[in-house]
């Protein structure tokens, strides 16, 4: 093994990897020695997936520090779910070697799946890597939480206790590859190692994700058809799903139930104030999607698929009562009740049910209409244009009851009505509270809600996305000094 060899780093080797070569090559007479010696400091923590040496291992080698972080941490990982103010602030500190915040802010301490104290090695892998380099390495991929098997030859992964001070190296010799009974499957680790690598999402928009999610569970039959999801079921089948791999630690911390929401319903919660490591969205992603090209396919029309789907149980109940209705008021009026009677009964108005009566090739005596073809035509100018029937009976000296019988004719044009008012109501409850935070600048989100609350709790219930967009920033608690 040339000089040379321990110098450069190999491809999806691990710092902590290409450190511990360092100290071993280095000829001191122990570690602590050689430490002290190589950067200042025998008392670093070089097993973790973040060290602080990125600065001196750039200097020393010359190899970009954005090159050490692509290509040799799990930061990529991680960025998807970050947010980007979050994911600069971590790419800072690791690119300066100030990470004692780090796992703090990736979310690894807030959703308790610390690093195990163990590192993996995949046989296979270990094979390759003495045969093509002539030393064996710690691969970035094989330590991604959760994992059990290797992405690449599906061999269960080996384990080494380790201490985070501890100068280690998988086994330096070649092992006997044979057939694994049972072997766990590999699903969790290809959507984990396209995690690592895919350049197809920066960030994702979390709304967008759960309701990707949502749609999917819905087809699965594990949400209702107002998408709220049924989450025992869903847990119950997503740990028998995950059967074997719940023999392991990493899982059983991902499953853990001493939270105010277990997994997997965390994920739909309170998403606004906090993320989510990301094995627990792969975990999900895994158990509902073939491939990782078919969540993509998902994802990007999550948000269009919610509006149809919506739409689509929207228009069928309504539909469906409708129709209900109109058979029982042509049955009724068959009967020869009265239409005054029928309406008392079905709960709708006089005119309501002569229309359908019509519709439903019913006779009715009538007298002669007082609208003349001109002026039908301007009333249905202005109703396609959304101008409210009062205004355009009292533009057009009629009575408000004479527009509506005309607009009953036109059930599409409810709708349509309906749409220009909803975005009507959107524009200006948007705009009042756009002026709202331009003149008071200073308020918190409690404050503008108490101030303004008819127009926030508008916005809350129909335009969630823009109102949180558009907010300020929430303001962190802070506990009073005793």
């Amino acid at each position: 093994m040339t000089a040379f060899a321990w110098e450069q780093i190999f491809p999806d080797e691990t710092l902590c990897s290409f450190l511990s070569r360092q100290v071993m090559a280095s000829g001191f007479p122990s570690c602590r020695v050689a430490q002290q010696s190589l950067w200042g400091n025998h008392n670093l923590q070089l097993n973790t997936n973040f060290p602080s040496l990125i600065p001196w291992i750039s200097d020393n080698f010359g190899i970009h520090p954005v090159e050490l972080l692509d290509n040799h941490t799990c930061l990529n990982y991680f960025k998807p779910y970050l947010g980007q103010s979050k994911y600069e602030l971590v790419k800072q500190a690791l690119l300066t070697g100030d990470v004692e915040f780090v796992q703090k802010w990736l979310g690894i301490t807030s959703n308790r799946v610390k690093e195990s104290g163990s590192l993996y090695y995949c046989p296979e892998c270990v094979n390759d890597d003495l045969e093509q380099y002539g030393v064996a390495y710690w691969h970035r991929t094989h330590q991604l939480h959760g994992l059990i098997t290797c992405p690449a030859h599906a061999q269960q992964l080996l384990e080494v206790k380790v201490t985070r001070r501890e100068v280690a190296l998988p086994p330096q010799r070649h092992n006997e590859i044979g057939h694994q009974d049972g072997l766990l499957h590999n699903h969790f680790s290809s959507f984990s190692l396209w995690a690592l690598l895919q350049t197809d999402i920066d960030m994702f928009d979390y709304e967008q994700l759960t309701n990707c999610y949502r749609i999917e569970l819905f087809n699965k039959e594990f949400a209702c058809k107002s998408l709220r999801i049924r989450q025992k079921c869903l847990r119950e089948d997503l740990q028998g799903y995950y059967a074997a791999e719940l023999n392991h630690a990493a899982w059983q911390a991902l499953f853990s139930t001493n939270k105010t929401y277990p997994y997997p319903c965390q994920l739909f919660y309170n998403y606004h104030d906090c993320h989510f490591h990301p094995a627990k969205h792969l975990a999900l992603m895994a158990y509902l999607f073939s491939t990782p090209e078919s969540f993509l396919s998902k994802y990007h029309s999550a948000n269009k698929d919610l509006e149809s789907h919506f739409n689509s149980n929207a228009s069928i109940r309504d539909h469906k009562n409708d129709t209900l209705k109109s058979k029982l008021i042509l049955s009724l009026f068959s009967q020869g009740k009265s239409l005054r009677n029928i309406a008392k009964q079905v709960k709708l108005s006089v005119t309501a049910v002569k229309s359908k009566v019509v519709a439903g090739g019913g006779k009715v005596k009538s007298r002669a209409s007082k609208i003349f073809e001109n002026d039908r035509r301007a009333i249905l100018r202005k109703l396609m244009m959304g101008t409210p029937t009062k205004d355009i009976a009292k533009g057009l000296n009629l009575s408000t009851g004479a527009i509506e019988q005309v607009l009953t004719q036109h059930p599409e044009l409810v709708e349509q009505r309906k749409h220009f008012r909803f975005r009507a109501k959107l524009v200006h409850h948007r705009k009042s509270l756009s002026l709202a935070m331009k003149k008071f600048p200073r308020y918190t989100r409690n404050q503008l809600k108490n101030k303004f609350n008819a127009s926030y709790m508008w916005l809350f219930k129909h335009d969630k996305n823009w109102l949180y967009r558009h907010l300020p920033t929430r303001k962190q608690y802070k506990k009073p000094e005793k």
